[in-house]
């Protein structure tokens, strides 16, 4: 038992040395020699987690994924309508954006396309955990959003939530309001559609 808590623990220091570095400089212009040293790790510690760049990337991309999940979940429980939980899982997948940008650049600039067979069982799980929280598989018809009206809302959030990431302070220039109440505004606009698809 010891054992695998000390695995846990060192698996969690790569991934904190990993965000961490991410903080400083892009994922590309990253050292195994700079993850060793922030992680206080040997480079042969480092390989007996992960065996490649691409092993990295996918966990850090399937971390995110966990971290963003847990939001969308406590922000589902938060809502009593379709609206309410629609709108309060909007709100949360924004804000996560706003305040975690490595990570929903993660999420965001992840392309499973670019990872071979030899990947294809960990692509396959952060597919499920991404997913999970999609608005076409937590509501079904009979809560009284069809499937397509639930991927378009996805979509449209989705959208926000990339120019959020990639231009929030050019938005709040352009829009002459802050990111804050940006999401606010859209939102309102998700409630208003979906009220209006529902009548």
């Amino acid at each position: 038992m010891k054992r695998e808590i000390k695995k846990e623990q060192t698996r969690e220091r790569i991934m904190e040395a990993i965000f961490s570095l991410m903080e400083e400089k892009s994922w590309r212009d990253i050292s195994s020699n700079e993850i060793c040293q922030r992680a206080d790790i040997s480079k042969r510690t480092l390989y007996i987690y992960f065996r490649s760049q691409d092993e990295m990337y996918l966990e850090l991309v399937r971390d995110s994924f966990i971290e963003f999940g847990r939001c969308l979940s406590l922000a589902f429980e938060k809502g009593e309508t379709i609206e309410d939980k629609v709108v309060s899982m909007g709100i949360a997948y924004l804000e996560f954006m706003v305040e975690n940008p490595i990570k929903g650049g993660l999420m965001m600039g992840f392309n499973e396309k670019m990872y071979g067979e030899e990947h294809e069982q960990r692509i396959s799980e952060i597919r499920k955990i991404a997913n999970e929280f999609e608005l076409s598989n937590v509501f079904g018809e009979q809560d009284g959003l069809d499937r397509n009206t639930a991927v378009f809302l996805w979509a449209y959030i989705q959208g926000i939530a990339q120019l959020i990431l990639n231009k929030d302070k050019w938005m709040e220039e352009y829009y002459g309001m802050s990111v804050s109440e940006i999401i606010d505004n859209q939102m309102k606009l998700v409630r208003k559609f979906i009220t209006g698809v529902n009548i």
